[in-house]
């Protein structure tokens, strides 16, 4: 693993490294060179404190917070893998890495196929949470209940799961927990058969809508606005987020009405202008 790595200016203005907060934009530069040639390292909040920032007096709370908005915004692949071990593996390393050509076999597994990819999953957050969080901060996640996907009916898994995968790298935010109240409100939204028939299509539109996805401006969509009523996921289905729907058409060009009469030809008009001066002439010379 090198000492050094390259950091391309162009980071500056990435769409998605802007979309995060500004201690995962510092934390996400300090993970370059601390990953090994395939960009990958340890995944868990704590052991990525530990590495990068050991002397940080920030809380691991706040590393998993950033982890999760870089996973969530495309920065970086957050996985796991049969042995139960989180790992992390940095967006398009190569593109912007010299060297790599001399690399060696990477001691961290690959990246799943994406058959196999769920993020986070129900295994994801059982692992996350026995292998770095605390107490508290279990609670407050709702992560003391990590089969509350299995507890739901099939339809709120495959429902998640869509989603999920739909939306990671997009910069919308991923699902993490079923609350209570989200629950409450997905099991309403599945009580209308448009709903569940139509979500393929739902995520199509939100996917192709620069609007849904915050290109034009601060706010973007969720799964919560989605599910948060009955009007909300029929809009986009209708089309009124589309980015055609939202493109204004300019005024029509100005145009000069037309002059009334024929319009002289050039020689017609300087015929017209000598004769003119000629009378001009002819009635200095009465005078």
């Amino acid at each position: 693993m090198a000492n050094r790595r390259m950091l391309s200016k162009i980071i500056s203005i990435s769409e998605k490294i802007n979309s995060i907060s500004d201690f995962a934009k510092l934390l996400f530069t300090w993970m370059i060179p601390h990953s090994d040639d395939f960009g990958r390292m340890d995944g868990t909040p704590k052991k990525v404190k530990a590495l990068v920032m050991p002397l940080s007096k920030h809380p691991i709370k706040k590393f998993e917070i950033a982890l999760g908005e870089m996973a969530s915004s495309g920065v970086i692949y957050w996985y796991t893998t049969y042995n139960n071990e989180v790992y992390l593996q940095i967006f398009n390393f190569e593109d912007h890495q010299t060297g790599l050509d001399r690399r060696t076999k990477s001691k961290f597994p690959d990246l799943p196929s994406e058959e196999e990819k769920f993020f986070p999953s129900e295994n994801f957050l059982e692992v996350l949470r026995n292998s770095s969080l605390t107490k508290p901060n279990l609670t407050k996640l709702n992560l003391t209940k990590p089969n509350r996907f299995s507890a739901c009916s099939n339809n709120f898994s495959e429902i998640v799961d869509k989603w999920n995968k739909a939306m990671q790298g997009t910069g919308i935010p991923i699902i993490y927990d079923l609350s209570e109240t989200r629950e409450k409100k997905l099991r309403a939204r599945l009580s209308e058969p448009k709903f569940e028939e139509s979500f393929d299509e739902l995520i199509k539109k939100i996917k192709s809508s620069e609007f849904l996805l915050g290109k034009t401006g601060g706010w973007k969509a969720s799964f919560d606005w989605v599910i948060e009523n009955d009007t909300n996921y029929l809009k986009v289905l209708e089309g009124k987020y589309s980015s055609n729907a939202l493109t204004f058409s300019p005024p029509p060009t100005y145009k000069p009405p037309e002059p009334e009469g024929n319009i002289p030809t050039p020689e017609e008009a300087k015929k017209f202008i000598e004769e003119i001066k000629l009378k001009q002439k002819e009635l200095n010379s009465c005078a």
